[in-house]
């Protein structure tokens, strides 16, 4: 189908490390997903899965509020993998430099998965960066 071959392309971009085509084809199988879906023929793992490859692009492009955005719509089609969105919502918030949000994010994590190590390190090492900004003249 198209909405695969767009997938395969953008996932052959994503590994490449060439996230600018990755972001356009993810966008494309998104589109196409999004379509499908409304006619009640649509793959939703592909589209699940390219809202998430699409919101990783966006980070590791380092366009952290395109990835954030993203995030934020594969939570409200994807709600297995909550956790694991507010996890890597907290990773940008932090890149931005918003630690109140970030820090949100990981206790929203942790509302999900109580003993996630990942969001218990991350909350408590932005605890110990906030008080250090804190205590800086």
């Amino acid at each position: 189908s198209f909405e695969e071959t767009h997938y395969n392309l953008a996932l052959a971009y994503f590994k490449m490390g060439n996230f600018t085509d990755a972001i356009k084809e993810f966008k494309k199988t998104i589109d196409i997903g999004i379509y499908l879906r409304e006619v009640n023929f649509a793959q939703p793992r592909l589209l699940i899965q390219s809202l998430n490859k699409l919101a990783e692009s966006y980070f590791l492009a380092g366009i952290c509020d395109e990835a954030i955005k993203t995030f934020i719509e594969l939570l409200k089609v994807d709600v297995a993998s909550a956790a694991d969105s507010h996890y890597n919502i907290g990773l940008c918030y932090e890149r931005l430099g918003n630690y109140a949000l970030a820090m949100q994010e990981f206790q929203n994590v942790l509302r999900l998965k109580p003993e996630d190590e990942g969001a218990l390190w991350n909350l408590k090492e932005l605890q110990m960066k906030q008080r250090g900004r804190l205590r800086k003249p």
